[in-house]
């Protein structure tokens, strides 16, 4: 979850005109009389008074600067940059000039020449700390946190009980999950300004995903007693979900609580005045319903009631971006203008599915748009970018990454990942193309009325699955994926190594721990039961507290059965020790309700027998398609009860696991390197895009066949 807790400060309003001394001549005149409408907040009328005194004395720098300021405060922000720059012109030691230059120039996203106003306004202030902050601001709004915090950091050394400079190195910390030292900061921001509403809710954030749900709400209802307009506290308080339960029952009450809030929230929810559209706004950036589809239930309904919402809410604050768009014609070069908007162009298993996907692109028929709105780039970024033919950064940008794919006229354009994060949600909400879709990224409904289609996979599928969707379902082919297996390691890490037992029957359950459902706990010591020297590994969350309530819910389900614990938790590894740890162990249990993807398809690549029961929904089925795809119907469960039996006899059976293992690694070679999705998404795009083709006039180009 990101959210920007404190905005770019309105610095012209902390400022005072210069007011010069009044004179004998017409223009001190015209300044004084000016001076006078901008102190009264009549600001055309200062704006005139000025221009007529500069126009008698074109270097009267009192006037030029509160012209700008004038023009500033009626949001004429060019008009207004040009009046500072005549300023400084006039006096090149004029900081205040500088400082609103900055300002005025970040607004406008010239963030370049805004970095070189603030840092003017330090050279001839170095004890300037708002100047110091607001490079900050400006840096992170960037995505440049290293020197979004060395700059916070110098503002803290002129100011150090500034509030909100602690805040924003704790926005960043908590951002990259470093949530200790998040929590740190925003302690020392409510130390300087109990009462500050963006640091209660910062916290409440950082303990909420520390897995500390009640204490989370603490926060958010202090913040709310605060202010009772704060959205993003608002929005947390009513939508949030847990992301462990204690018990199923849990899970009811839970989903109960937010359909209810969902509602009020919606009754409540205002957009007939400027400042009710932007609170409203605030709310849908800082919040994403993530944790919902974790419930192993159907969301249709209220991913479709929370995507009305979020649509509305959109259109009310960018109505350009609300309405239906004409499909344009194809350009002389007969190529469909295709974009992909993802969070996750980096090495995540969205981005390396995605890369897949954009690879064999036939560019003859495709002009390719990629653009990337996460922070984290990497080597799958750049495999990315030199795939496309135009690749577009805006970390956590909606306005930027909006205007860029207006301004591109795509005739389609794919989200990978809608509902990771608010910024994917916000830019689905809007209508950017005139053909949108969404990826399988995260395997789930929109809820959206903007997207069109729900690219998925054909064998992932159930029997009636369109009515889980509130988007057209289209059935790709196969796994939906053209995925190249991985690199195994050529000396890959013992289990000695690796810290696990070497003489133990070793199943491996590798998810996140927010996918286990308390009602599955049952199934390691039913197995342990049946297989007395197993032991289970899973991963550990990246927070301690996590993972110690899970371990925890473990301990009491093998306490029920009067066994004790046989359970380990591998810290995070990296990708080559992540691969040794699937050719060191014996099984993979596949969790229930949401299934494993990339993790089961990089355990099968290790001939790893894996043990899968599949779900209601798309989300619980991705192992059964890999496993379906190779023929490998023996490990597949039928219901629970099934599945401990063959969880059990692949671990308390030698030959048999070694009979399966063979089979994989026999047939593995059909999960990858499938060409038959591309083949089937040029299809598609070019049967959406159709009437574009039919209204471009024929070419001696490239010629695109009828799907």
């Amino acid at each position: 979850m990101t959210t920007t807790a404190v905005q770019m400060p309105k610095a012209v309003g902390e400022r005072q005109p210069m007011i010069g001394p009044k004179g004998r001549h017409s223009a001190e005149t015209l300044l004084d009389e000016g001076n006078q409408q901008l102190a009264g907040n009549n600001f055309p009328a200062a704006v005139a008074n000025y221009r007529r005194a500069l126009d008698l004395n074109p270097r009267l720098v009192e006037a030029a600067y509160n012209c700008g300021v004038a023009l500033h405060k009626q949001g004429r922000l060019e008009s207004a940059v040009d009046y500072y720059k005549q300023a400084i012109r006039l006096r090149p030691d004029l900081a205040e000039a500088y400082f609103n230059l900055a300002h005025a120039l970040s607004d406008l996203n010239y963030t370049a020449e805004a970095e070189a106003a603030y840092r003017a306004v330090l050279r001839l202030q170095p004890r300037n700390a708002a100047a110091a902050y607001n490079l900050g601001l400006l840096y992170k709004y960037k995505g440049q946190y290293g020197e979004a915090v060395t700059a916070f950091t110098a503002a803290l050394d002129i100011r150090p009980d500034y509030a909100e400079a602690h805040n924003n190195i704790g926005v960043i910390w908590r951002d990259q999950n470093h949530l200790e030292q998040a929590r740190v900061c925003f302690e020392k921001a409510l130390a300087a300004k109990p009462e500050m509403v963006e640091a209660l809710f910062n916290l409440g954030v950082v303990r909420y995903k520390q897995g500390d749900f009640a204490n989370a709400q603490e926060h958010f209802k202090r913040a709310l007693t605060c202010n009772p307009q704060y959205a993003p506290a608002r929005w947390f308080y009513h939508l949030a979900l847990p992301m462990y339960y204690e018990r199923e029952a849990d899970i009811r009450l839970y989903r109960d609580r937010f359909r209810r809030h969902l509602k009020q929230l919606v009754n409540e929810i205002r957009l007939d005045t400027p400042q009710a559209k932007r609170h409203a706004l605030e709310g849908i950036a800082t919040f994403t319903n993530f944790y919902l589809q974790y419930q192993g239930l159907d969301d249709r309904d209220l991913q479709q009631e929370y995507g009305a919402l979020a649509t509305r809410v959109m259109a009310a604050n960018f109505p350009q971006w609300a309405v239906p768009r004409p499909m344009p014609a194809v350009g002389s070069g007969g190529r469909i203008r295709l974009g992909y908007l993802s969070s996750c162009m980096h090495g995540h298993t969205i981005g390396v599915f995605l890369l897949g996907w954009i690879e064999k692109l036939d560019r003859g028929r495709f002009e390719l748009f990629c653009y990337h709105v996460g922070d984290r780039t990497d080597a799958l970024t750049e495999s990315i970018r030199a795939a496309s033919d135009h690749f577009f950064h805006f970390p956590g940008q909606v306005l930027p990454a909006a205007g860029r794919i207006d301004a591109d006229r795509l005739h389609i354009l794919v989200h990978t990942d809608i509902g990771m994060n608010p910024v994917t949600l916000q830019l689905a909400a809007l209508r950017l193309a005139p053909v949108q879709c969404k990826g399988w990224g995260h395997p789930v409904t929109t809820g959206l009325p903007t997207i069109d289609y729900y690219l998925s996979s054909d064998l992932m599928e159930p029997a009636q699955a369109e009515q889980h969707y509130t988007e057209k379902l289209v059935r790709l082919p196969n796994l939906a994926l053209n995925y190249s297996p991985p690199a195994l390691p050529s000396a890959p890490k013992t289990r000695m190594q690796l810290g696990i037992p070497e003489h133990a029957v070793v199943y491996l359950s590798t998810q996140s721990l927010f996918k286990y459902l308390p009602q599955h706990d049952d199934i390691y010591p039913r197995i342990a039961a049946e297989v007395p020297d197993s032991l289970f590994v899973f991963l550990a969350h990246g927070e301690r507290q996590v993972t110690d309530l899970f371990a925890k819910r473990l301990a009491a389900a093998f306490a029920s059965r009067n066994l004790a614990p046989r359970c380990i938790f591998l810290p995070r590894l990296n990708h080559a020790d992540f691969l040794s740890m699937n050719m060191a162990a014996d099984v993979l249990l596949d969790t229930l309700e949401w299934s494993g993807g990339k993790t089961s398809l990089e355990a099968i690549a290790c001939d790893l027998p894996v043990v899968t029961l599949p779900g209601c929904f798309m989300r619980g089925r991705h192992t059964y398609a890999f496993l379906t795809r190779m023929g490998l119907t023996q490990t597949i469960a039928a219901d629970k009860a099934a599945y401990m039996r063959l969880a059990a006899r692949l671990g308390a059976d030698p030959l048999f696991r070694a009979e399966i293992k063979e089979f994989i690694r026999s047939r593995k070679h059909l999960l990858f390197n499938d060409t038959r999705v591309n083949e089937a998404l040029e299809a598609f795009y070019i049967q959406a895009c159709r009437p574009a083709l039919c209204a471009t006039p024929p070419t001696t180009g490239v010629g695109v066949p009828a799907p």
